[in-house]
């Protein structure tokens, strides 16, 4: 896939980027094309807002679905925490997740997440409750923590149950 940042290129390589990944799309998968969309999007809303994905905000980081995946890739003891509730779990949830509900975050991470080093990637529904929840396990003693904010920005599938 092809991987850029705003801050090392023009506006014009940008345009260029966008177009090659236009004429890319005919080659690839419906998840590499929601992939590819998610980045442009995180990249654009960076270059506004000139915060940076994996950026530190108030003690932890701002994490994209690709970083998020890459992560999870690289690092056999990262996990992917949701914070919504079990009825939202159920209905849809990114595999392999683990559900620690924001309203009960301080009573079940120690049991649930007892490595307070491994890496934490941290989603809810839109973004809210991660932030909050993100900030509470920093507070916990949780030293890698990201933000990846709400499972409707997850291009790379989900399951139920």
């Amino acid at each position: 896939m092809l991987a850029f940042s705003l801050r090392d290129f023009s506006l014009s390589m940008f345009i260029l980027y966008c177009h090659t990944v236009i004429y890319s799309i005919q080659t690839i998968s419906e998840l590499e094309i929601k992939g590819y969309i998610m980045s442009l999007l995180s990249q654009l809303a960076q270059f506004f807002t000139g915060k940076t994905a994996g950026s530190a905000i108030n003690g932890y980081q701002r994490i994209s679905a690709l970083e998020a995946r890459n992560l999870l890739s690289a690092d056999t003891s990262a996990r992917i925490v949701d914070v919504r509730t079990e009825w939202e779990y159920r209905g849809q949830h990114i595999a392999d997740s683990i559900l620690v509900p924001l309203t009960a975050i301080s009573r079940k991470a120690p049991v649930l997440l007892p490595n307070k080093q491994s890496a934490l990637i941290v989603h809810c529904q839109s973004g809210h409750r991660s932030h909050h929840a993100a900030r509470q396990l920093l507070a916990m003693g949780y030293t890698q923590v990201y933000d990846l904010g709400g499972i409707t920005g997850w291009p790379y599938g989900t399951v139920s149950g």
